[in-house]
C-alpha cells in the first residue's frame, strides 16, 4: 500500500491560526504528532525568552492544512537554572485545575532562602488557593498569553511576598493532565 506524502501547515485556531509550522507526512498518520515551538512566535507576547509551547496535532483541516491544540508550556531547562542559585530553597508546586472542562497540571517554582524552609508548606498551601480562586474562568488561549506575559507570576508574586519574601516565582510547566488508567475488577 503506496501513501501519499505530503506538506502539511500546521495551524492552531484558538489563536486566529497561529502558523506553527509545516509537517511532511500522509493525512491520518499525521495525527498524534508532536511539534515544539519558540513562545516568542505567539504574537500577543512581548519579548518572553525561555518558554516553548508544544502542540499535539489534533486534526486534518483540508489538503495542505491540519490543526493542532496545545499539549503543554515549558519553561527551558537552561532558564531555570538561572533562577536557582548558591544558598537557596527551591520549592516544586503542582496544582490541578481544569480550564474549559479540559484537566491540566501547573507546575510552580518558588525561591526562598534557604535558612526559613519551615515557611515552604505554608506557601505550597497558598499558592494552591490563589490558583483556585485566579484561574476560575480562565479560557486556554488567555491563559497562555498571560504566562507568557508574566501576569499571573507577578500577582501570585506580590500576594505571596505578603507571607514571607519571595525571590523569584515562575510557573515552569502547563501540562495536559494525562487520563489515569483504572483497573477493572
Amino acid at each position: 500500500m503506496k501513501l501519499n506524502y505530503s506538506w502539511y501547515k500546521v495551524i492552531y485556531p484558538d489563536m486566529e491560526d497561529l502558523l506553527i509550522g509545516e509537517v511532511y507526512g500522509s493525512g491520518e498518520n499525521l495525527i498524534g504528532k508532536k511539534i515544539k515551538i519558540s513562545a516568542s512566535a505567539v504574537k500577543d507576547v512581548k519579548q518572553k525568552f525561555g518558554y516553548k509551547i508544544e502542540f499535539v496535532i489534533t486534526g486534518i483541516k483540508d489538503q495542505s492544512t491540519c490543526t493542532a491544540d496545545v499539549d503543554a508550556l515549558i519553561m527551558t531547562r537552561e532558564w531555570m537554572s538561572r533562577m536557582v542559585r548558591h544558598n537557596i530553597h527551591k520549592i516544586d508546586i503542582v496544582v490541578p485545575v481544569s480550564i474549559e472542562g479540559r484537566p491540566f497540571k501547573l507546575k510552580y517554582i518558588c525561591i526562598i532562602s534557604k535558612a526559613n524552609r519551615r515557611y515552604s508548606k505554608l506557601l505550597m498551601e497558598n499558592i494552591s488557593k490563589l490558583t483556585a480562586d485566579a484561574l476560575k474562568d480562565y479560557k486556554l488561549k488567555d491563559l497562555i498569553v498571560d504566562i507568557l506575559n508574566s501576569k499571573i507570576q507577578t500577582e501570585f508574586h506580590k500576594k505571596l511576598n505578603k507571607i514571607y519574601p519571595v525571590r523569584n516565582f515562575e510557573i515552569r510547566m502547563l501540562e495536559k493532565a494525562k487520563a489515569s488508567r483504572s483497573s477493572v475488577s
